[in-house]
């Protein structure tokens, strides 16, 4: 994915898969062009980046295990809360045992955004206290994101990408 340059913003993604059973009854990572359906789980690598700075923790088991289900839909969220007129916060705490909480909050013609500890056990990372980005860049990362998103997982997975896409995302 391009940013554009300058951006203090950036959200990229790639090697993007999904779960099957293997011969012997064990769940493998399998291509995406294996989803079964709108209720399966996409995985892969995921940075969203402040001023280049990559936010910690994004997937429990590493970069290239994050659930594109959790954060598709919470970037969508965090879209309707920059894109709103009014202040507002937008937090993720997915309760997972080791995650923190991701707080957005929207500040004028900024988001402030801050890794704080989590209900599951995730620690608080102090370097991402109130780290600030320019409004205009978080939403146009996002909506980049979504986009190229929905054209990789149906471009791998077809009418079942698009399924998985309207019912994840919405759109």
């Amino acid at each position: 994915m391009e940013k554009a340059p300058g951006s203090s913003f950036a959200i990229e993604f790639a090697d993007l898969w999904t779960y099957t059973t293997g011969p012997s009854g064990d769940i493998e990572r399998a291509s995406l062009s294996e989803l079964a359906g709108p209720g399966e789980h996409i995985h892969g690598w995921l940075e969203i980046l402040v001023h280049g700075r990559c936010l910690p923790s994004l997937g429990f088991f590493g970069s290239d295990d994050v659930c594109f289900n959790e954060w598709a839909r919470e970037l969508r969220d965090l879209s309707s809360t920059v894109n709103n007129d009014e202040q507002a916060t937008h937090i993720y705490d997915e309760g997972e045992q080791g995650q923190p909480s991701y707080h957005f909050t929207k500040l004028g013609d900024e988001v402030i955004v801050a890794v704080r500890d989590g209900i599951g056990g995730g620690q608080a990372d102090p370097e991402w206290d109130g780290v600030a980005c320019r409004l205009t860049d978080a939403a146009d990362a996002i909506a980049a994101f979504l986009q190229g998103l929905e054209t990789s997982v149906v471009s791998s997975a077809g009418q079942r990408g698009e399924e998985w896409f309207a019912a994840v995302v919405g759109e």
